[in-house]
Protein backbone atom coordinates (compact mmCIF):
# COMPACT_ATOMS: atom_id res chain seq x y z
CA UNK A 1 0.00 0.00 0.00
CA UNK A 2 2.81 2.31 1.32
CA UNK A 3 4.13 1.70 -2.53
CA UNK A 4 0.67 2.23 -4.00
CA UNK A 5 0.55 5.68 -2.04
CA UNK A 6 4.17 6.90 -3.43
CA UNK A 7 3.18 6.04 -7.31
CA UNK A 8 -0.23 7.83 -7.10
CA UNK A 9 1.57 10.76 -5.68
CA UNK A 10 5.08 10.64 -7.59
CA UNK A 11 3.76 9.52 -11.04
CA UNK A 12 0.98 12.48 -11.38
CA UNK A 13 3.19 14.97 -10.62
CA UNK A 14 6.33 13.64 -13.37
CA UNK A 15 3.13 13.31 -15.89
CA UNK A 16 1.89 16.82 -14.74
CA UNK A 17 5.44 18.33 -15.87
CA UNK A 18 5.50 16.19 -18.76
CA UNK A 19 2.38 17.94 -20.47
CA UNK A 20 3.30 21.16 -19.88
CA UNK A 21 6.36 20.49 -21.47
CA UNK A 22 3.86 19.49 -24.36
CA UNK A 23 2.37 22.65 -23.97
CA UNK A 24 5.53 24.79 -24.14
CA UNK A 25 6.36 22.63 -27.53
CA UNK A 26 2.50 23.92 -29.01
CA UNK A 27 3.10 27.35 -27.92
CA UNK A 28 6.47 26.93 -29.73
CA UNK A 29 5.13 25.09 -32.88
CA UNK A 30 1.62 27.03 -33.25
CA UNK A 31 1.64 30.39 -31.04
CA UNK A 32 3.41 33.51 -31.80
CA UNK A 33 2.42 35.24 -28.75
CA UNK A 34 2.08 34.45 -25.38
CA UNK A 35 -0.88 37.23 -24.25
CA UNK A 36 -2.54 35.62 -21.40
CA UNK A 37 -0.87 32.03 -22.20
CA UNK A 38 -0.46 31.06 -18.17
CA UNK A 39 1.53 28.27 -17.65
CA UNK A 40 -2.45 26.20 -17.00
CA UNK A 41 -3.33 27.21 -20.32
CA UNK A 42 -0.25 25.75 -21.53
CA UNK A 43 -0.76 22.83 -19.92
CA UNK A 44 -4.30 22.48 -21.41
CA UNK A 45 -2.52 22.70 -24.58
CA UNK A 46 -0.32 20.39 -23.43
CA UNK A 47 -2.77 17.68 -22.70
CA UNK A 48 -4.22 19.00 -26.40
CA UNK A 49 -0.47 18.23 -28.00
CA UNK A 50 -0.66 14.69 -26.39
CA UNK A 51 -3.97 13.54 -28.08
CA UNK A 52 -2.22 14.40 -31.14
CA UNK A 53 0.73 11.85 -30.45
CA UNK A 54 -1.44 9.43 -29.30
CA UNK A 55 -3.85 9.66 -32.22
CA UNK A 56 -0.64 9.39 -35.05
CA UNK A 57 1.05 6.34 -33.12
CA UNK A 58 -2.43 4.40 -32.80
CA UNK A 59 -2.59 4.19 -36.35
CA UNK A 60 0.92 2.27 -36.63
CA UNK A 61 2.33 0.76 -32.90
CA UNK A 62 0.41 -0.17 -29.44
CA UNK A 63 0.64 2.37 -26.89
CA UNK A 64 2.60 -0.63 -24.36
CA UNK A 65 4.98 1.04 -21.31
CA UNK A 66 8.00 1.99 -23.57
CA UNK A 67 5.96 3.93 -26.15
CA UNK A 68 4.56 5.90 -23.17
CA UNK A 69 7.75 6.26 -20.72
CA UNK A 70 9.03 7.66 -23.99
CA UNK A 71 6.09 10.17 -24.61
CA UNK A 72 6.60 11.00 -20.76
CA UNK A 73 10.45 11.58 -21.13
CA UNK A 74 10.16 13.63 -24.04
CA UNK A 75 7.55 16.08 -22.31
CA UNK A 76 10.14 16.29 -19.11
CA UNK A 77 12.90 16.87 -21.21
CA UNK A 78 10.87 19.41 -23.31
CA UNK A 79 9.86 21.01 -19.77
CA UNK A 80 13.01 21.57 -18.06
CA UNK A 81 14.92 23.10 -22.22
CA UNK A 82 11.95 25.61 -22.19
CA UNK A 83 11.70 26.08 -18.42
CA UNK A 84 12.78 30.19 -18.29
CA UNK A 85 9.99 31.07 -20.28
CA UNK A 86 7.83 29.81 -17.10
CA UNK A 87 6.68 32.18 -14.30
CA UNK A 88 7.96 30.72 -11.26
CA UNK A 89 4.53 32.32 -9.44
CA UNK A 90 2.75 30.61 -12.19
CA UNK A 91 4.03 27.18 -11.53
CA UNK A 92 4.02 27.49 -7.58
CA UNK A 93 0.31 28.12 -8.02
CA UNK A 94 -0.18 24.90 -10.12
CA UNK A 95 1.52 22.51 -8.11
CA UNK A 96 -0.29 24.21 -5.12
CA UNK A 97 -3.94 23.09 -7.05
CA UNK A 98 -2.53 19.50 -7.40
CA UNK A 99 -2.28 19.38 -3.60
CA UNK A 100 -5.18 21.09 -2.68
CA UNK A 101 -7.21 18.75 -5.34
CA UNK A 102 -5.72 15.69 -4.35
CA UNK A 103 -7.71 13.71 -2.22
CA UNK A 104 -10.36 14.41 -4.98
CA UNK A 105 -7.80 12.55 -7.34
CA UNK A 106 -8.13 9.55 -4.73
CA UNK A 107 -10.85 7.24 -6.07
CA UNK A 108 -12.62 3.81 -5.58
CA UNK A 109 -15.60 4.70 -7.40
CA UNK A 110 -15.44 5.44 -11.22
CA UNK A 111 -17.91 6.92 -13.39
CA UNK A 112 -21.22 4.96 -14.24
CA UNK A 113 -19.54 4.59 -17.88
CA UNK A 114 -16.05 3.73 -17.00
CA UNK A 115 -16.76 -0.45 -17.29
CA UNK A 116 -18.75 0.25 -19.72
CA UNK A 117 -16.17 1.93 -22.65
CA UNK A 118 -13.93 4.05 -20.99
CA UNK A 119 -11.70 1.58 -19.53
CA UNK A 120 -12.18 -1.18 -22.35
CA UNK A 121 -11.55 1.83 -24.78
CA UNK A 122 -8.22 3.14 -23.75
CA UNK A 123 -7.12 -0.19 -23.21
CA UNK A 124 -7.70 -1.22 -26.25
CA UNK A 125 -5.63 1.41 -27.78
CA UNK A 126 -2.68 0.46 -25.39
CA UNK A 127 -2.58 -3.28 -26.27
CA UNK A 128 -3.66 -2.38 -29.86
CA UNK A 129 -3.15 -0.58 -32.73
CA UNK A 130 -5.66 0.77 -34.86
CA UNK A 131 -8.30 -1.75 -36.12
CA UNK A 132 -11.50 -1.18 -37.94
CA UNK A 133 -14.88 -2.07 -37.04
CA UNK A 134 -14.46 -2.64 -33.12
CA UNK A 135 -18.06 -1.31 -33.05
CA UNK A 136 -19.21 -4.23 -34.37
CA UNK A 137 -17.63 -6.66 -31.50
CA UNK A 138 -19.26 -4.32 -29.19
CA UNK A 139 -21.37 -1.42 -29.69
CA UNK A 140 -19.21 0.63 -26.35
CA UNK A 141 -16.79 1.13 -29.00
CA UNK A 142 -18.31 3.42 -31.00
CA UNK A 143 -18.14 6.22 -28.45
CA UNK A 144 -15.41 7.80 -29.89
CA UNK A 145 -13.02 10.59 -27.76
CA UNK A 146 -9.81 12.00 -27.79
CA UNK A 147 -9.61 11.26 -23.32
CA UNK A 148 -9.39 7.53 -24.13
CA UNK A 149 -5.99 8.56 -26.57
CA UNK A 150 -4.59 10.49 -23.58
CA UNK A 151 -5.72 8.15 -21.23
CA UNK A 152 -3.51 4.96 -23.35
CA UNK A 153 -0.74 7.32 -22.91
CA UNK A 154 -0.58 6.70 -18.94
CA UNK A 155 -0.39 3.36 -18.85
CA UNK A 156 3.16 3.07 -17.23
CA UNK A 157 5.39 0.34 -15.48
CA UNK A 158 3.68 -1.00 -12.11
CA UNK A 159 0.41 1.52 -11.75
CA UNK A 160 -0.99 -0.14 -15.25
CA UNK A 161 -4.36 1.42 -16.13
CA UNK A 162 -4.82 2.90 -12.56
CA UNK A 163 -3.83 6.22 -14.18
CA UNK A 164 -6.74 6.24 -16.52
CA UNK A 165 -8.44 9.09 -14.58
CA UNK A 166 -5.57 11.30 -14.11
CA UNK A 167 -6.44 12.98 -17.55
CA UNK A 168 -9.58 14.56 -15.42
CA UNK A 169 -7.57 15.27 -12.53
CA UNK A 170 -5.59 17.32 -15.06
CA UNK A 171 -8.27 19.12 -16.70
CA UNK A 172 -9.10 19.76 -13.07
CA UNK A 173 -6.27 21.44 -12.20
CA UNK A 174 -5.08 23.11 -15.02
CA UNK A 175 -9.05 24.53 -15.67
CA UNK A 176 -9.23 25.54 -11.92
CA UNK A 177 -5.62 27.22 -11.50
CA UNK A 178 -5.79 28.68 -15.09
CA UNK A 179 -9.02 30.72 -14.19
CA UNK A 180 -7.44 31.87 -11.03
CA UNK A 181 -4.18 33.32 -12.92
CA UNK A 182 -6.13 35.23 -14.94
CA UNK A 183 -8.35 36.69 -11.95
CA UNK A 184 -5.23 37.97 -10.35
CA UNK A 185 -5.13 39.99 -13.67
CA UNK A 186 -5.42 43.94 -12.42
CA UNK A 187 -6.89 45.21 -15.97
CA UNK A 188 -9.60 43.01 -16.61
CA UNK A 189 -13.06 44.36 -16.24
CA UNK A 190 -15.95 44.39 -13.48
CA UNK A 191 -17.92 41.52 -15.59
CA UNK A 192 -14.77 39.17 -16.34
CA UNK A 193 -14.23 39.46 -12.16
CA UNK A 194 -17.25 38.38 -11.21
CA UNK A 195 -17.64 35.86 -13.93
CA UNK A 196 -14.71 33.86 -13.79
CA UNK A 197 -14.93 34.19 -9.62
CA UNK A 198 -18.61 32.52 -10.10
CA UNK A 199 -17.19 30.09 -12.36
CA UNK A 200 -14.40 28.96 -9.72
CA UNK A 201 -16.72 29.15 -6.41
CA UNK A 202 -19.46 26.96 -8.54
CA UNK A 203 -17.53 24.21 -10.21
CA UNK A 204 -15.48 23.47 -7.22
CA UNK A 205 -18.64 23.12 -5.47
CA UNK A 206 -20.83 21.36 -7.85
CA UNK A 207 -17.83 18.91 -9.72
CA UNK A 208 -16.11 18.00 -6.21
CA UNK A 209 -16.03 14.08 -7.20
CA UNK A 210 -13.61 13.32 -10.28
CA UNK A 211 -15.91 10.53 -11.29
CA UNK A 212 -18.78 12.67 -12.13
CA UNK A 213 -16.33 13.96 -14.78
CA UNK A 214 -16.38 11.11 -16.79
CA UNK A 215 -16.04 11.81 -20.89
CA UNK A 216 -17.97 14.48 -20.36
CA UNK A 217 -17.22 16.70 -17.88
CA UNK A 218 -13.79 17.94 -19.93
CA UNK A 219 -14.87 19.34 -23.20
CA UNK A 220 -17.53 21.58 -20.92
CA UNK A 221 -14.49 23.12 -19.22
CA UNK A 222 -12.98 24.02 -21.97
CA UNK A 223 -15.99 25.09 -23.13
CA UNK A 224 -15.99 27.79 -20.59
CA UNK A 225 -12.29 28.58 -20.66
CA UNK A 226 -13.21 29.37 -24.56
CA UNK A 227 -15.44 31.66 -23.81
CA UNK A 228 -14.02 33.84 -20.88
CA UNK A 229 -10.76 34.26 -23.42
CA UNK A 230 -13.27 35.40 -26.36
CA UNK A 231 -14.81 37.61 -23.76
CA UNK A 232 -11.56 38.78 -22.63
CA UNK A 233 -10.92 39.89 -25.78
CA UNK A 234 -14.89 41.78 -26.70
CA UNK A 235 -14.07 44.04 -23.09
CA UNK A 236 -10.51 44.50 -23.83
CA UNK A 237 -11.33 45.38 -27.72
CA UNK A 238 -10.82 49.13 -26.90
CA UNK A 239 -7.46 48.83 -24.98
CA UNK A 240 -5.90 45.87 -26.31
CA UNK A 241 -4.02 46.35 -29.70
CA UNK A 242 -5.07 44.27 -32.78
CA UNK A 243 -2.26 41.59 -32.77
CA UNK A 244 -3.12 40.74 -29.13
CA UNK A 245 -7.09 40.45 -29.40
CA UNK A 246 -6.65 38.13 -32.76
CA UNK A 247 -4.85 35.89 -30.53
CA UNK A 248 -7.50 35.76 -27.92
CA UNK A 249 -9.56 34.75 -30.26
CA UNK A 250 -7.32 32.42 -31.61
CA UNK A 251 -6.82 30.61 -28.13
CA UNK A 252 -10.51 30.54 -27.94
CA UNK A 253 -11.37 28.98 -31.17
CA UNK A 254 -8.34 26.16 -30.40
CA UNK A 255 -10.18 25.58 -26.82
CA UNK A 256 -13.25 25.04 -28.56
CA UNK A 257 -11.86 22.52 -31.33
CA UNK A 258 -10.67 20.84 -28.61
CA UNK A 259 -13.39 20.51 -26.72
CA UNK A 260 -14.81 19.20 -29.59
CA UNK A 261 -12.34 16.01 -30.53
CA UNK A 262 -13.55 15.14 -26.29
CA UNK A 263 -17.79 15.16 -28.08
CA UNK A 264 -18.38 16.16 -31.03
CA UNK A 265 -21.82 17.78 -29.56
CA UNK A 266 -19.23 20.53 -28.22
CA UNK A 267 -19.16 22.10 -31.74
CA UNK A 268 -22.10 23.60 -30.94
CA UNK A 269 -20.21 26.19 -28.84
CA UNK A 270 -18.64 27.56 -31.58
CA UNK A 271 -21.18 30.00 -31.84
CA UNK A 272 -20.40 32.04 -29.08
CA UNK A 273 -16.61 33.17 -30.01
CA UNK A 274 -17.69 33.09 -33.37
CA UNK A 275 -20.31 35.94 -32.67
CA UNK A 276 -18.14 38.00 -30.86
CA UNK A 277 -15.43 37.78 -33.69
CA UNK A 278 -17.59 39.03 -35.82
CA UNK A 279 -18.78 42.16 -33.11
CA UNK A 280 -14.67 42.72 -33.14
CA UNK A 281 -13.66 42.39 -36.69
CA UNK A 282 -14.89 42.90 -40.13
CA UNK A 283 -15.12 39.35 -41.47
CA UNK A 284 -12.14 39.52 -43.94
CA UNK A 285 -9.89 40.49 -41.13
CA UNK A 286 -10.65 37.31 -39.32
CA UNK A 287 -10.54 35.44 -42.57
CA UNK A 288 -7.14 36.86 -43.18
CA UNK A 289 -5.80 35.76 -39.55
CA UNK A 290 -7.34 32.51 -39.52
CA UNK A 291 -6.44 31.48 -43.04
CA UNK A 292 -2.92 30.75 -42.12
CA UNK A 293 -1.26 27.45 -41.88
CA UNK A 294 -1.06 26.66 -38.27
CA UNK A 295 -4.56 27.21 -37.17
CA UNK A 296 -5.70 25.81 -40.63
CA UNK A 297 -3.39 22.38 -39.39
CA UNK A 298 -4.99 22.44 -36.42
CA UNK A 299 -8.40 22.37 -37.54
CA UNK A 300 -8.64 20.30 -39.86
CA UNK A 301 -6.49 17.53 -38.28
CA UNK A 302 -8.57 17.81 -35.21
CA UNK A 303 -11.71 17.39 -37.76
CA UNK A 304 -9.87 14.43 -39.55
CA UNK A 305 -9.14 12.65 -36.89
CA UNK A 306 -12.67 13.35 -35.46
CA UNK A 307 -14.40 11.74 -38.23
CA UNK A 308 -11.70 9.38 -38.99
CA UNK A 309 -11.88 7.31 -35.58
CA UNK A 310 -15.26 7.48 -35.77
CA UNK A 311 -15.49 5.88 -39.16
CA UNK A 312 -12.78 3.29 -38.11
CA UNK A 313 -14.84 2.29 -35.23
CA UNK A 314 -18.41 2.17 -36.48
CA UNK A 315 -18.02 2.33 -40.35
CA UNK A 316 -20.09 6.01 -39.72
CA UNK A 317 -18.16 9.55 -40.28
CA UNK A 318 -20.61 10.89 -37.35
CA UNK A 319 -21.72 8.28 -35.08
CA UNK A 320 -24.77 7.74 -34.39
CA UNK A 321 -25.94 9.71 -37.57
CA UNK A 322 -27.11 7.59 -40.32
CA UNK A 323 -26.91 9.55 -43.21
CA UNK A 324 -23.29 9.62 -42.46
CA UNK A 325 -22.64 5.71 -42.83
CA UNK A 326 -21.33 3.79 -45.49
CA UNK A 327 -23.99 0.69 -45.31
CA UNK A 328 -23.09 -1.07 -48.38
CA UNK A 329 -19.50 0.24 -49.49
CA UNK A 330 -17.57 -1.10 -46.30
CA UNK A 331 -17.67 -4.26 -44.62
CA UNK A 332 -17.71 -3.45 -40.88
CA UNK A 333 -20.54 -0.46 -41.06
CA UNK A 334 -22.54 -1.19 -38.31
CA UNK A 335 -26.11 -2.52 -39.31
CA UNK A 336 -28.62 0.17 -40.07
CA UNK A 337 -31.09 -1.49 -37.68
CA UNK A 338 -28.20 -1.00 -35.06
CA UNK A 339 -27.28 2.26 -35.85
CA UNK A 340 -31.03 3.79 -35.69
CA UNK A 341 -31.71 1.96 -32.28
CA UNK A 342 -28.60 3.86 -30.62
CA UNK A 343 -29.45 6.97 -31.75
CA UNK A 344 -33.30 6.69 -30.72
CA UNK A 345 -32.00 4.97 -27.41
CA UNK A 346 -29.77 7.94 -26.95
CA UNK A 347 -32.59 10.46 -28.04
CA UNK A 348 -34.56 8.87 -25.49
CA UNK A 349 -32.15 8.62 -22.45
CA UNK A 350 -31.52 12.12 -22.78
CA UNK A 351 -35.04 13.66 -23.17
CA UNK A 352 -35.54 11.92 -20.08
CA UNK A 353 -38.20 9.09 -21.94
CA UNK A 354 -36.37 6.12 -20.49
CA UNK A 355 -33.87 5.41 -17.58
CA UNK A 356 -33.33 3.70 -14.36
CA UNK A 357 -36.43 2.30 -13.39
CA UNK A 358 -38.73 4.00 -15.83
CA UNK A 359 -39.67 3.66 -19.88
CA UNK A 360 -42.42 4.21 -22.00
CA UNK A 361 -43.90 1.78 -24.08
CA UNK A 362 -43.86 3.71 -27.44
CA UNK A 363 -40.60 5.80 -27.45
CA UNK A 364 -41.15 7.07 -30.97
CA UNK A 365 -44.47 8.49 -30.09
CA UNK A 366 -42.95 10.64 -27.19
CA UNK A 367 -40.00 11.54 -29.18
CA UNK A 368 -42.08 13.22 -31.28
CA UNK A 369 -44.01 16.44 -31.65
CA UNK A 370 -42.32 17.12 -28.17
CA UNK A 371 -44.68 14.75 -26.37
CA UNK A 372 -40.73 14.15 -24.05
CA UNK A 373 -41.09 17.44 -22.43
CA UNK A 374 -43.28 16.78 -20.00
CA UNK A 375 -41.51 13.67 -19.10
CA UNK A 376 -38.32 15.15 -19.26
CA UNK A 377 -39.65 17.91 -16.32
CA UNK A 378 -41.12 15.39 -14.05
CA UNK A 379 -37.85 12.83 -14.41
CA UNK A 380 -35.18 15.13 -14.98
CA UNK A 381 -36.09 18.86 -14.23
CA UNK A 382 -36.86 18.93 -10.95
CA UNK A 383 -34.24 16.71 -9.93
CA UNK A 384 -30.71 17.30 -11.75
CA UNK A 385 -31.87 20.47 -13.71
CA UNK A 386 -33.46 22.15 -10.70
CA UNK A 387 -30.73 21.25 -8.47
CA UNK A 388 -28.24 22.96 -10.34
CA UNK A 389 -29.68 25.97 -11.09
CA UNK A 390 -30.78 26.28 -6.84
CA UNK A 391 -26.63 26.02 -6.48
CA UNK A 392 -26.33 29.03 -8.78
CA UNK A 393 -29.27 30.91 -7.06
CA UNK A 394 -27.64 29.90 -3.81
CA UNK A 395 -23.76 31.15 -4.81
CA UNK A 396 -25.29 34.46 -6.55
CA UNK A 397 -27.19 35.39 -3.09
CA UNK A 398 -23.88 34.26 -0.85
CA UNK A 399 -22.08 37.01 -3.44
CA UNK A 400 -24.76 39.07 -3.15
CA UNK A 401 -24.91 39.60 0.49
CA UNK A 402 -20.92 39.09 1.14
CA UNK A 403 -20.34 42.24 -1.15
CA UNK A 404 -23.74 44.61 0.13
CA UNK A 405 -21.01 46.96 1.46
CA UNK A 406 -19.42 47.82 -1.61
CA UNK A 407 -22.40 48.56 -3.71
CA UNK A 408 -21.43 52.06 -5.20
CA UNK A 409 -23.73 53.75 -7.72
CA UNK A 410 -25.17 53.41 -10.86
CA UNK A 411 -22.79 53.84 -14.24
CA UNK A 412 -24.00 54.66 -17.38
CA UNK A 413 -26.11 51.07 -18.78
CA UNK A 414 -26.12 52.29 -22.53
CA UNK A 415 -23.38 50.11 -23.33
CA UNK A 416 -24.04 47.26 -20.97
CA UNK A 417 -27.17 47.12 -22.43
CA UNK A 418 -25.80 46.47 -25.90
CA UNK A 419 -23.05 44.41 -24.54
CA UNK A 420 -25.42 42.26 -22.31
CA UNK A 421 -27.54 41.44 -25.53
CA UNK A 422 -24.47 40.93 -28.22
CA UNK A 423 -23.36 37.88 -25.48
CA UNK A 424 -26.50 36.68 -24.33
CA UNK A 425 -28.26 36.00 -27.74
CA UNK A 426 -25.57 33.31 -28.75
CA UNK A 427 -26.25 31.61 -25.11
CA UNK A 428 -29.63 31.63 -25.98
CA UNK A 429 -29.34 29.88 -29.28
CA UNK A 430 -26.63 26.84 -27.90
CA UNK A 431 -29.21 26.71 -24.84
CA UNK A 432 -32.38 25.83 -27.62
CA UNK A 433 -30.03 23.71 -29.40
CA UNK A 434 -28.86 21.86 -26.57
CA UNK A 435 -32.45 21.16 -25.17
CA UNK A 436 -34.57 20.57 -28.53
CA UNK A 437 -31.41 18.16 -29.48
CA UNK A 438 -29.63 16.34 -26.05
CA UNK A 439 -31.09 17.93 -22.66
CA UNK A 440 -28.84 16.03 -20.16
CA UNK A 441 -26.35 18.15 -18.54
CA UNK A 442 -24.21 15.92 -18.64
CA UNK A 443 -24.20 16.46 -22.75
CA UNK A 444 -23.11 20.10 -22.47
CA UNK A 445 -25.66 21.35 -20.59
CA UNK A 446 -24.15 22.45 -17.32
CA UNK A 447 -22.05 24.92 -19.08
CA UNK A 448 -24.55 26.41 -21.21
CA UNK A 449 -26.75 26.47 -18.14
CA UNK A 450 -24.43 28.18 -15.97
CA UNK A 451 -23.46 31.01 -18.38
CA UNK A 452 -27.48 31.60 -19.47
CA UNK A 453 -27.84 31.96 -15.25
CA UNK A 454 -24.65 33.70 -14.61
CA UNK A 455 -24.56 36.35 -17.29
CA UNK A 456 -27.40 38.63 -16.51
CA UNK A 457 -26.13 38.46 -12.82
CA UNK A 458 -23.17 39.22 -13.80
CA UNK A 459 -24.11 42.52 -15.92
CA UNK A 460 -26.31 43.46 -13.28
CA UNK A 461 -24.08 43.53 -10.13
CA UNK A 462 -21.19 44.24 -11.87
CA UNK A 463 -22.36 48.01 -12.53
CA UNK A 464 -23.22 48.00 -8.55
CA UNK A 465 -19.53 46.32 -7.18
CA UNK A 466 -16.15 48.34 -7.54
CA UNK A 467 -14.26 44.67 -8.22
CA UNK A 468 -10.77 46.64 -8.54
CA UNK A 469 -11.06 47.12 -4.77
CA UNK A 470 -8.82 45.20 -2.49
CA UNK A 471 -11.73 44.64 0.01
CA UNK A 472 -13.36 42.36 -3.29
CA UNK A 473 -10.43 39.88 -3.92
CA UNK A 474 -10.13 39.25 -0.21
CA UNK A 475 -13.54 38.59 0.45
CA UNK A 476 -13.70 35.98 -2.92
CA UNK A 477 -10.33 34.54 -1.51
CA UNK A 478 -12.09 33.58 2.44
CA UNK A 479 -15.02 32.10 0.04
CA UNK A 480 -12.85 30.00 -2.30
CA UNK A 481 -11.49 28.93 0.92
CA UNK A 482 -14.44 28.14 2.23
CA UNK A 483 -15.45 26.16 -1.13
CA UNK A 484 -12.38 23.99 -1.00
CA UNK A 485 -12.54 23.40 2.58
CA UNK A 486 -15.78 21.58 1.20
CA UNK A 487 -14.56 20.14 -1.48
CA UNK A 488 -11.60 18.25 0.71
CA UNK A 489 -14.56 17.37 3.42
CA UNK A 490 -16.47 15.97 1.18
CA UNK A 491 -14.05 13.86 -0.37
CA UNK A 492 -12.58 12.98 2.88
CA UNK A 493 -15.73 11.96 3.62
CA UNK A 494 -15.95 9.76 0.75
CA UNK A 495 -12.97 8.05 0.97
CA UNK A 496 -13.59 7.18 4.63
CA UNK A 497 -17.55 5.60 3.43
CA UNK A 498 -15.18 3.83 0.56
CA UNK A 499 -12.65 2.44 3.08
CA UNK A 500 -15.45 0.78 5.37
CA UNK A 501 -17.11 -1.30 2.30
CA UNK A 502 -16.84 -4.87 2.84
CA UNK A 503 -14.64 -6.50 0.59
CA UNK A 504 -17.55 -8.10 -1.44
CA UNK A 505 -19.19 -5.17 -2.00
CA UNK A 506 -18.72 -2.87 -5.76
CA UNK A 507 -16.48 -0.57 -5.19
CA UNK A 508 -14.12 -1.55 -2.11
CA UNK A 509 -11.13 0.32 -1.51
CA UNK A 510 -9.27 -3.50 -0.99
CA UNK A 511 -6.31 -2.45 -3.72
CA UNK A 512 -6.44 1.36 -1.90
CA UNK A 513 -5.26 3.84 -2.94
CA UNK A 514 -5.90 2.42 -6.54
CA UNK A 515 -9.81 2.77 -7.61
CA UNK A 516 -12.06 -0.47 -7.72
CA UNK A 517 -11.82 -2.92 -10.32
CA UNK A 518 -14.65 -5.97 -11.28
CA UNK A 519 -12.52 -8.59 -12.04
CA UNK A 520 -14.96 -10.20 -14.67
CA UNK A 521 -14.89 -14.36 -16.24
CA UNK A 522 -14.17 -14.62 -19.91
CA UNK A 523 -12.97 -17.48 -22.04
CA UNK A 524 -11.05 -17.20 -25.21
CA UNK A 525 -12.86 -17.82 -28.48
CA UNK A 526 -11.31 -17.88 -31.91
CA UNK A 527 -11.80 -16.04 -35.35
CA UNK A 528 -9.87 -16.91 -37.75
CA UNK A 529 -6.13 -16.07 -36.70
CA UNK A 530 -7.40 -13.80 -34.03
CA UNK A 531 -8.35 -14.41 -30.04
CA UNK A 532 -11.29 -12.82 -28.75
CA UNK A 533 -11.76 -12.63 -24.89
CA UNK A 534 -15.76 -13.15 -24.53
CA UNK A 535 -16.66 -11.52 -21.29
CA UNK A 536 -19.69 -12.77 -19.26
CA UNK A 537 -22.44 -9.48 -18.79
CA UNK A 538 -22.02 -6.65 -19.91
CA UNK A 539 -19.18 -4.79 -19.30
CA UNK A 540 -15.61 -5.64 -20.52
CA UNK A 541 -13.80 -3.52 -16.85
CA UNK A 542 -9.92 -4.62 -17.41
CA UNK A 543 -10.23 -7.84 -19.65
CA UNK A 544 -7.40 -8.30 -21.93
CA UNK A 545 -7.98 -6.97 -25.46
CA UNK A 546 -9.98 -7.23 -27.91
CA UNK A 547 -12.98 -7.91 -25.24
CA UNK A 548 -16.01 -8.84 -26.57
CA UNK A 549 -19.83 -9.58 -25.27
CA UNK A 550 -21.40 -11.77 -28.37
CA UNK A 551 -19.44 -14.57 -30.44
CA UNK A 552 -21.11 -13.97 -33.94
CA UNK A 553 -17.82 -12.35 -35.23
CA UNK A 554 -15.51 -12.85 -37.86
CA UNK A 555 -12.01 -10.67 -38.41
CA UNK A 556 -9.93 -10.36 -41.69
CA UNK A 557 -6.56 -8.78 -42.03
CA UNK A 558 -5.86 -6.32 -44.61
CA UNK A 559 -2.54 -4.98 -44.76
CA UNK A 560 -1.73 -5.60 -41.46
CA UNK A 561 -4.95 -4.11 -40.25
CA UNK A 562 -7.94 -6.20 -38.45
CA UNK A 563 -11.44 -5.46 -39.85
CA UNK A 564 -14.18 -7.21 -37.72
CA UNK A 565 -17.48 -7.59 -39.54
CA UNK A 566 -20.48 -9.80 -38.45
CA UNK A 567 -21.05 -13.18 -40.05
Amino acid sequence: MILNLILLLIYPLIILVSTIGYGLIFKKFFFKNDYYLNVSILGIFGLFSLYIISSITHLFVTHNIFHNSLVQLIGLLNFFFFKDFIKKKEIKLVFTFFVILFLGFIISKTNEDFPYYHLPMSLQIVEQKLQFGLGNINVAYNHFSSLFHINSLFYLPLVKYYLFNLTNFLFQIFFFSGLFLILKDKKIPNFLVLLISLTLLIYILKFNRLAEYGADLPGQLLAIMSIIFCYIAYFGRNQINKKNLFFLLEISFYLIIFATTTKILYAMYIVIPLSVSLKIFKINDLLRYFLKLRFLFISFFSLTTLIFYNFALSGCLIYPISSTCFYETFSWTLQNETIDHMKTHYNAWSKGVIGAGFGVNDTEKYLSNFYWIKNWFNKYFFTKVSDFILLNILIFLVYFFSFKKNIIGKINQNNKKNSFFLLQVPIIFVLLVWFFNFPTLRYAGYSIVFLFLTLPFCFYISSKIDVSKEIFLKKFQVLFIIALVVFNFKNLLRINNELNLEINQHHNFSNFPFYWINQVNYKKLKSGDIVYNLVEGPYCWSTPSVCVTADHLTVKNVNNYLIHYKK
